[in-house]
């Protein structure tokens, strides 16, 4: 079963720095979890590719495959649990998800992405005086932007929230970052 808790807990200990690497032991300690039972999971996802393992040593460093279909699938779904966590928390969370449906067609928006207090937006670019109809979006800062020119802005930070477009954030992030191991 895909996206089961450990798994997320496992694959959540990457997403502030989806490039960065764990030995089974650190990930073992970082949840607090026996290690066989994280050493049977970690060997499962090297065997299903959703980690590229490197040997240091006697341990295998274990790396996100961000070209994996599977681990952008937990990826979207942590990011789907922070979204929900955040509407939960926050309630204006939802009206901006709602103003963002509503734009998403307009725009043409494939991505949706939160940096700080900047909504990022991959789509058609189109004049900012459409985005007063949009009154949350208008008070945030708003960067429209085409494909090529958010591998940028990707190579150097990580989305806070990611609203839509989860698979060509994790695509544009890994093209981004290049290719990691």
């Amino acid at each position: 079963m895909i996206g089961n808790d450990l798994e997320l807990s496992i694959i959540g200990l990457y997403a502030d720095d989806l490039t960065a690497g764990f030995t089974i032991l650190q990930i073992s300690k970082l949840l607090k979890k026996a290690y066989p039972y994280i050493n049977k999971k970690a060997n499962e996802f090297i065997e299903e590719e959703i980690f590229l393992k490197t040997k240091v040593g006697n341990s295998h460093l274990c790396h996100l495959n961000l070209e994996s279909p599977q681990t952008i699938i937990l990826l979207t779904l942590i990011e789907l649990r922070k979204l929900e966590a955040r509407m939960a928390s926050e309630p204006q969370t939802e009206a901006l998800i709602s103003e963002l449906k509503s734009a998403r067609e307009e725009f043409n928006m494939t991505l949706v992405a939160e940096f700080g207090n900047e909504i990022f937006v991959i789509g058609e670019q189109k004049s900012p005086e459409l985005i007063k109809k949009y009154p949350l979006l208008a008070s945030r800062k708003i960067i429209q932007t085409n494909s090529r020119e958010s591998q940028t802005k990707l190579a150097r930070e990580t989305a806070t929230q990611i609203f839509f477009g989860f698979e060509q954030y994790y695509f544009l992030l890994s093209q981004a970052r290049g290719k990691k191991r």
